[in-house]
């Protein structure tokens, strides 16, 4: 008689090059006084039913002869934020690089991040970014977590019978 061992997962990636769509943007840069600009970004990321955040933060250059915008999450909400009626689907336009970031300690938890360059989600682009990638991997900047074990959630087989399985 064969021995029926069930398999993890479905299949989906939820990380590395992934297909996304913008959801909102909101300025935060009020809240730091460091930063000239500090945008929360949330997306959505395909066959995900979590949102996602991209933190873009620094200082800027003054240019008296630039265009001066006076809010800067209503103008790219307007901009690039489809309205949606709630029935519609959503295009997933761009693609990022999701990853779980290295602990700066051992022990420490793994959280998932999502690296702040995007590109339009065209077949040329995923190898564009995998490069990028690959670069930043290389240069220290991108520090993945590996081998990081995986929680049960305090779902276990022991002593319903499966265990010897």
């Amino acid at each position: 008689m064969a021995i029926f061992r069930p398999q993890m997962g479905g299949g989906k990636s939820f990380y590395g090059i992934c297909e996304i769509a913008l959801n909102n943007f909101e300025d935060k840069h009020s809240l730091f006084d460091w930063a000239d600009i500090f945008i929360d970004v949330t997306i959505n990321q395909k066959n995900s039913e979590y949102t996602r955040n991209i933190k873009i933060a620094g200082s800027l250059e003054r240019d008296s002869k630039g265009e001066k915008i006076d809010n800067i999450a209503n103008y790219l909400n307007d901009k690039f934020i489809p309205a949606l009626i709630p029935d519609d689907e959503l295009v997933y336009k761009y693609l990022a690089y999701i990853y779980k970031e290295k602990p700066k300690k051992d022990g420490d938890k793994a959280w998932t991040r999502v690296y702040h360059k995007i590109y339009s989600n065209i077949e040329a682009n995923k190898a564009k970014l995998q490069e990028d990638v690959d670069w930043l991997k290389g240069k220290g900047v991108i520090k993945e977590a590996t081998n990081i074990p995986i929680q049960s959630n305090g779902n276990t087989l022991k002593g319903s019978g499966l265990a010897s399985l």
